[in-house]
């Protein structure tokens, strides 16, 4: 998935959905090699990349590791999250160092 979104421009962060719990530790640093020769610096695997791919996510990226964890529960309102879109849309971001 990397490697399509990367015909779109630089990919910075790959967030869950590695579904890597039945790979073994070799097949697992393949697919962190990948990633890193495709530029990504950090990642958040969430639980389908199973424990151990996770632990050798988190030693591979180190300050780029976040725990990615099973989704999430939306506890705001339409309009806070509306209010809350506004703001960051009109916060400039930074381009990564």
């Amino acid at each position: 998935m990397a490697q399509k979104a990367k015909a779109y421009g630089d990919v910075y962060l790959a967030i869950g959905g590695s579904h890597l719990g039945d790979k073994t530790a070799r097949e697992v640093e393949t697919v962190i090699a990948e990633l890193k020769r495709l530029g990504v610096r950090q990642v958040a695997p969430s639980h389908c990349a199973g424990e151990r791919a996770i632990e050798q996510f988190k030693a591979a990226f180190r300050r780029g590791f976040h725990p990615g964890g099973r989704g999430f529960a939306n506890r705001h309102s339409s309009e806070e999250l509306s209010r809350n879109t506004r703001r960051q849309a009109m916060t400039p971001h930074l381009s990564p160092a």
